[in-house]
């Protein structure tokens, strides 16, 4: 079911939990790193990764995408 919450002018903005942090924020303020979804951005809690000296020496890291549409799914209860 699409949230509708009001986010940034766009309205019908579907949105994610954070896998890190736990709160609410709209697709635009979402990104998947490493198999995860996480903010990023202004007004979040900034849980995005930052590579450090580690994963520099490893080689490039893995292409950040954006997150798909979710399915829609028709349950009749």
């Amino acid at each position: 079911m699409l949230d509708t919450r009001q986010a940034n002018h766009r309205h019908g903005e579907e949105w994610y939990t954070c896998d890190f942090c736990g709160f609410d924020y709209p697709r635009s303020r979402m990104i998947v790193q490493n198999g995860r979804t996480v903010c990023q951005g202004k007004g979040t809690m900034r849980c995005r990764e930052k590579p450090g000296w580690d994963p520099a020496r490893k080689g490039p890291l893995p292409t950040e995408r954006p997150i798909p549409p979710l399915p829609s799914v028709n349950e009749e209860i």
